[in-house]
């Protein structure tokens, strides 16, 4: 047996449900895309909820702190718009997630994505019928990872259960940037910047020679870290959209994220 919950929401439901249903009974019958096994049907049973209300909500904002340190607790609150119909009298659905950061994690600018798991819910009746095939025409199917082709019904309903998605899932996460955090800037070391009409000393803008390299500053590439990710589910709501920000990770009592011995380091 397999069963699969799904919600839309649509001026036409009926057409929305025809052709989800009918794409998951497709997935069993057609015998040119199931290589798993010849599938019987027996019996196919359909439960609909009908709701006067349009649970939908796109997400509107996201609320953070500009700075962090690495070992605490990072707070994001999620505001999301509702549509009018499910709406209160404060128009908002507002969830906060806690994240904890890692005390090894890079120091400087960090990316915070706030994203739906599935933005193909909000498609219309359209693009759910034919999207798919148009996808395969100018080659612009998603890459996806690569899975086992099933060798039985019982793997092919293992992995259809696997990629099921609830509608009103949300997906929080926290990447480092490209350099384990911003790179560092003359001013942050305490150092002159030159004058625009000053000379210089023939450098030519690269490094001095001699200048100390800063101790367990992480190079491009180098950070190990990898993104925190955390999920956020709005329970009976189809939720679209997303939102990003940038959230400086530094430690106590210094610039730019940098341990204050380094600073000394590079002043000395």
């Amino acid at each position: 047996m397999y069963t699969e919950t799904f919600r839309t929401a649509s001026s036409n439901p009926f057409l929305d449900v025809f052709l989800k249903t009918g794409s998951i009974i497709h997935s069993f019958t057609d015998t040119l895309t199931n290589s798993a096994g010849k599938a019987t049907l027996k019996e196919v049973t359909i439960s609909i909820t009908d709701k006067p209300q349009i649970a939908t909500a796109e997400i509107d904002e996201i609320i953070v702190p500009a700075e962090v340190m690495p070992g605490e607790r990072l707070t994001v609150s999620v505001v999301l718009i509702p549509h009018w119909s499910t709406a209160g009298a404060e128009r908002i659905i507002q969830r906060e997630v806690i994240i904890n950061i890692p005390d090894g994690f890079p120091m400087g600018e960090a990316n915070l994505t706030v994203s739906t798991a599935d933005e193909s819910v909000d498609d219309t009746e359209f693009t759910q019928l034919f999207g798919d095939v148009f996808d395969e025409i100018l080659g612009e199917e998603e890459e996806e990872e690569e899975k086992p082709v099933p060798r039985n019904l019982d793997e092919l309903i293992r992995q259809k259960e696997e990629d099921q998605m609830d509608a009103g899932l949300i997906t929080i996460t926290l990447t480092p940037s490209a350099f384990g955090g911003g790179f560092p800037l003359p001013e942050d070391f305490g150092l002159p910047l030159p004058e625009n009409n000053e000379e210089d000393d023939g450098n030519n803008g690269e490094m001095p020679e001699g200048l100390p390299l800063l101790e367990g500053f992480p190079l491009p590439n180098a950070s190990e870290e990898q993104p925190i990710e955390t999920e956020l589910i709005i329970e009976g709501f189809i939720v679209t959209g997303s939102k990003e920000a940038q959230i400086t990770i530094k430690a106590e009592g210094t610039g730019a994220g940098l341990p204050v011995g380094n600073l000394a380091d590079v002043m000395e």
